[in-house]
């Protein structure tokens, strides 16, 4: 009798290690897919960017340029939140048919800052470049978690008219 009460304990204090792994599994498979979105979004933008040209800023969380295309390109930061729905980076081409017009991030991402500095213009000091500050939080509930990511983007158009 003795022995079976001790194996009891036992494997519920087994059993209960073993959800506590599989939930805290789960938790950072859950964190993952949302980083591995958020790298995503980012890797697209800075990508885009990185081709374009004549780049402005539109207001602290928006930048226009024109991509390889010459076709103007807007990102900026979801400005409206109803019923708690997190904020998102948006990406507006001025063709319409243009694809990847939408939103850009996940909505289990919540973007707090959204923010580009812009350097350089190719007048002599060298080529356009823009610091892409983001930060928020990514995912939900007990799965949240928050982020700071920074990144500078540099122009890789050549402009020719400095060659001659």
């Amino acid at each position: 009798m003795v022995a079976v009460a001790i194996f009891s304990i036992v494997m519920l204090i087994a059993i209960g290690a073993v959800f506590n792994a599989v939930d805290a599994n789960r938790t950072a498979q859950n964190i993952n897919v949302v980083i591995n979105n958020l790298n995503l979004s980012t890797e697209i933008m800075v990508r885009e960017m990185r081709t374009g040209r004549r780049y402005q800023s539109c207001g602290s969380t928006c930048i226009e340029f024109r991509d390889k295309n010459n076709i103007p390109v807007r990102y900026n930061l979801e400005t409206i939140t109803v019923n708690s729905v997190p904020k998102r980076v948006l990406r507006k081409a001025s063709t319409p048919a243009q694809f990847g017009d939408g939103i850009v991030s996940s909505e289990q991402v919540d973007i707090q800052k959204f923010e580009f500095t812009i350097r350089g213009s190719n007048r002599g000091d060298g080529p356009e470049r823009m610091l892409l500050h983001l930060s928020g939080t990514a995912g939900t509930g007990d799965n949240e978690s928050v982020f700071n990511i920074q990144t500078l983007i540099t122009s890789r158009n050549l402009d020719t008219n400095e060659l001659n």
